[in-house]
């Protein structure tokens, strides 16, 4: 049947409602907490086994994390990220998912501090879902995309920014995610 996702950021919860269901039985809708966790977006994998939970609030306001929410134990893990989150994919297999960071305003200078250069720099992580590793690349251009193969293999990332003559594609190698 269909079944909706909602985000209770104000009360750090997560409602599984059947759509078809909810309505005559409200005992059917299932909540987890997101106890401490002000996360109030969510990419669901093509199964609907698991959701990747974040938020876009400011990093300032929010540390910037994911939380891989298994939809059918409600079990909950927490992944901390190096930079403000714009978005969230999960690829078709459901075993990665592709964050799309914010820049901060400014040139990237890595004599500000690790972090500053973080935050200007324009990036994404990729997140393995089956071990929670996340590992952040940093580009020189906006990333756009991705596309992902059918097959989980691997996916491609587009860089664009017209006004420095970059037009790139890299490509992310599942295995090891290596990027080229």
């Amino acid at each position: 049947g269909r079944t909706a996702l909602v985000m209770l950021r104000g009360v750090e919860q997560v409602a599984l409602v059947s759509v078809d269901e909810a309505a005559d039985d409200p005992e059917s809708i299932r909540v987890f907490s997101l106890a401490g966790h002000r996360l109030g977006s969510a990419a669901v994998s093509a199964r609907g086994d698991l959701a990747v939970v974040y938020t876009t609030l400011d990093p300032e306001a929010v540390r910037p994390q994911v939380g891989l929410l298994d939809l059918v134990s409600g079990e909950v893990s927490y992944i901390p990220l190096r930079k403000a989150i714009a978005g969230v994919v999960v690829d078709p297999t459901g075993r990665w998912a592709y964050v799309l960071h914010h820049k901060a305003d400014g040139e990237p200078d890595p004599s500000l501090g690790e972090a500053e250069f973080l935050a200007r720099s324009h990036g994404y992580t990729l997140i393995d879902l089956e071990t929670g590793f996340a590992k952040l690349q940093t580009t020189p251009a906006a990333p756009r995309g991705p596309l992902f193969l059918d097959d989980g293999a691997g996916g491609y990332v587009l860089l664009s920014a017209p006004e420095s003559g970059v037009a790139a594609v890299q490509f992310i190698a599942r295995d090891g995610f290596g990027v080229g």
